[in-house]
């Protein structure tokens, strides 16, 4: 479980986007997120660092971090042969104090569905508090707590309630021949909003991402069923 699961699954993070982040959540992320030209930016559970490397190339000044130490050597990898200077570390994002603060914008990218209590989010939203700039930027991104058709499918045989926080069910990864389980965590809109505010910040606006139409012709059959529902939500919110 934890570290030692998304160690073991690594390998799979050399390319590390599905393709609902690849073509639905990351281009809905970059167009809220904005200009990034001279920002300090943080990304928090950054995985192989697809996010960072667009990011650095849009002239952002690029800090990420994960605690498994395997990706982090995939994403400076990856940030190596792009030729990307990202500052990338080995970090527990409920322990971030070692960084220097002042950034202006965090992304904390499929995180929070990922921490067992409620009390872990709230951590990792205090010391996410604590490095923003006045005023700086929060992007909370998730899978959709009511539409995420992973969760659904792991539910099916379960007494699933909405309002039910913290509801744990499997995840699972393949790497070669092996399939590697995990576990992941229920978390409600109110969750969320509830977490975010009480750590000082306003949520400025709330997004549920959709594929855009291109790929209506492209990949017909996914593109019909990814119309059905928001497969994530994106929180865009400020340090009050």
């Amino acid at each position: 479980m934890g570290k030692n699961f998304w160690n073991l699954t690594a390998s799979a993070y050399s390319s590390d986007r599905t393709k609902s982040r690849k073509f639905i959540l990351d281009p809905k992320l970059y167009e809220v997120l904005g200009g990034v030209k001279g920002k300090k930016v943080l990304e928090v559970a950054c995985g192989a660092g697809s996010t960072m490397q667009y990011l650095a190339k849009k002239g952002a000044i690029c800090t990420g971090v994960d605690y498994a130490d395997k990706i982090i050597e995939i994403a400076k990898a990856n940030a190596a042969e792009a030729k990307a200077k990202i500052d990338y570390r080995v970090m527990d994002a409920r322990n971030m104090r070692v960084l220097k603060k002042g950034f202006d914008v965090v992304i904390c990218s499929v995180l929070f569905s990922h921490l067992p209590t409620s009390e872990d989010i709230s951590k990792v939203l205090a010391q996410t508090y604590g490095l923003l700039k006045p005023e700086g930027r929060l992007l909370v991104a998730a899978p959709h707590p009511a539409f995420d058709s992973y969760m659904e499918e792991r539910f099916q045989k379960m007494n699933f309630k909405y309002p039910q926080s913290g509801q744990v069910y499997d995840f699972v990864m393949k790497v070669g021949n092996r399939a590697l389980k995990s576990r992941a965590y229920h978390w409600s809109l109110g969750d969320y909003y509830t977490a975010i505010t009480r750590n000082g910040f306003m949520v400025k606006n709330l997004y549920e991402p959709m594929p855009s139409s291109k790929f209506k012709k492209l990949d017909p059959d996914w593109y019909e069923k990814k119309m059905k529902y928001p497969p994530y939500i994106i929180l865009d919110c400020i340090k009050s």
